[in-house]
């Protein structure tokens, strides 16, 4: 193997965000003999924090199925590894790494090492909360012997990645066969959510359900019994995992047995494949919202989703009421807004100007860190980020003290409207 030691820390090779670009190379790395995992990059991925795991993490699944002699390996050897070429190909670097599985008494993961350190873009901090598709190239019998990556550069190519791939949410990488021999079994989890379809809905079967009604159904199957004691921000995770196992199981039932009809022409197929894209990243789109509209109300917090505040702009939560917003009686001082949005990293430019009577924006966002560079921009901006519980740890620790969760944005919103 090609041990290029510099390879991986040269950031100065980085090329211009293109859409273009990525979509030839991801045409590039796509046929039956490729495995994609996508995911981004989270602050355990990156040294953003001091609990950096020494390379990125990849599931367990996807080494069975690119490296199932480093898998067999684990039941008689300790923290198995295998080393692979590496080929960052959005910054034109390459290097040897190595894939390793920690099995020992405290820890069972595996992760890719050896990047270069600091240095490296994959390392960067400033990268944390990119999207990054790591392609396997399974053509080398047993074992993979080569990944190429692409680091995704702003809004554009991402959305291109998930143009193809679908919706990729932070905290959850997608494992992707680009020749469609992936099993389907090989890339799904074990959940109580996951529905048969003798358990789906009588309707559901005939009809795909609204978002609303799969959120609903959601909300049901993981609801406490005592949920005072059950904080806002576990019920929004465990929700949203619940949500996205219910949505794939629907999706399951409608979709495959049209696969295996066939298609009489390459239109129809496009159209069709078009057409399950879209729906995913409609759900995508609206899940974290919807979920925080049904914890507000159960908080009761009043709140108003979607409404105009001035103009053509319309933030996701406006509280108490849009009404009470557009009130030139209402004193700013009792106003609050929220955004909700899955990632942050590039999209929170979009609330800086919603709600002009509100000087500080709230952001809801599953991103699992943000560099201290980032937050200060975002301070700066007078945007402030809440947080799920769970997910403040993945952020450096002189950021954490400025962030909010989701069960104390609610409290101290209820202290604001209350004057």
């Amino acid at each position: 193997m090609n041990n290029d030691s510099s390879g991986l820390s040269d950031v100065s090779k980085m090329t211009p965000a293109d859409p273009q670009r990525i979509a030839s190379w991801m045409e590039e790395v796509s046929g039956e003999d490729w495995l994609w995992y996508v995911k981004y990059l989270s602050a355990n991925d990156t040294l953003l924090n001091e609990s950096h795991q020494a390379g990125f993490y990849v599931p367990k699944r996807m080494v069975t199925l690119a490296f199932p002699s480093l898998a067999k390996r684990t039941e008689t050897e300790a923290n198995p590894f295998a080393m692979m070429h590496f080929r960052l190909d959005s910054h034109d670097l390459a290097r040897d790494v190595k894939l390793i599985w920690y099995n020992n008494k405290t820890r069972n993961e595996a992760r890719v090492t050896g990047f270069g350190g600091k240095e490296s873009p994959l390392l960067d901090p400033e990268s944390t909360g990119s999207l990054c598709v790591f392609a396997f190239d399974l053509s080398q019998r047993p074992d993979c012997q080569e990944c190429r990556a692409w680091l995704c550069d702003g809004l554009e190519e991402t959305q291109a990645v998930q143009e193809v791939v679908g919706p990729v949410a932070p905290g959850a990488g997608v494992l992707y066969s680009p020749g469609g021999l992936l099993p389907e079994a090989a890339v799904e989890r074990d959940s109580p959510c996951k529905l048969t379809e003798a358990e789906l809905p009588a309707a559901w079967r005939t009809t795909f359900p609204t978002g609303t009604e799969i959120v609903e159904m959601a909300v049901a199957n993981i609801r406490s019994v005592k949920k005072k004691q059950t904080s806002a921000d576990k019920r929004l995770l465990r929700r949203l995992a619940c949500e996205y196992d219910i949505f794939r199981s629907v999706e399951q039932h409608h979709v495959l047995p049209r696969l295996q009809e066939g298609f009489a022409t390459v239109d129809i197929f496009v159209n069709f494949a078009n057409a399950v894209t879209n729906r995913r990243k409609a759900r995508a789109g609206g899940s974290l919202e919807l979920q925080a509209e049904c914890i507000f109300a159960e908080e009761s917090l009043p709140y108003d989703r979607g409404k105009t505040s001035e103009g053509k702009k319309r933030p996701d939560f406006l509280f108490p009421s849009a009404d009470a917003y557009r009130s030139t009686t209402y004193p700013s001082a009792r106003l609050r807004m929220l955004a909700a949005k899955t990632t942050c990293k590039d999209r929170w430019r979009q609330v800086i100007n919603e709600a002009d009577r509100i000087p500080v924006k709230h952001l809801l966002t599953l991103q699992q860190g943000v560099s201290p560079n980032q937050w200060q921009e975002m301070h700066d901006h007078g945007v402030r980020l809440v947080i799920p519980e769970d997910n403040i740890e993945n952020f450096p620790k002189e950021i954490r003290p400025h962030l909010l969760t989701l069960e104390s944005f609610i409290t101290e919103t209820k202290a604001v409207l209350n004057g």
